[in-house]
């Protein structure tokens, strides 16, 4: 009796390993920029794990995508103006989970994370 318990324990332990590996979390995972100035330079990491360039001809700008736990999030501005402020934050499901902010002429704010 002892040895069957111990044997359907196994099997419910092993399963649940199992299930956590196979069925990576889903986040919903946004990036936003605010500056002071109009022109900012982007670079990021997007849902597939690429890393995609922007130019962006406005103070913000803002990207949500869905990635499982494990994706490195990445999130870098660079203002084209003299005397900015410029801010990126990265947020999981709404929470703010990595922020930087810079000030400065021609200023870069860098935000990075593995998501879990």
């Amino acid at each position: 009796m002892k040895n069957n318990t111990f044997r359907i324990l196994l099997l419910a332990m092993l399963a649940i390993i199992t299930s956590s590996f196979s069925n990576p979390k889903q986040s919903k995972i946004t990036y936003k920029v605010k500056s002071t100035h109009w022109g900012i330079k982007l670079t990021y990491s997007n849902e597939q794990g690429n890393t995609n360039q922007e130019d962006v001809n406005d103070s913000k700008w803002e990207k949500t995508f869905t990635a499982q736990s494990g994706t490195f999030l990445y999130i870098s501005a660079q203002s084209e103006m003299h005397n900015a402020n410029i801010k990126v934050e990265i947020l999981k499901d709404g929470r703010l989970i990595e922020t930087s902010e810079s000030k400065g002429d021609f200023v870069i704010a860098t935000a990075s994370t593995y998501l879990r």
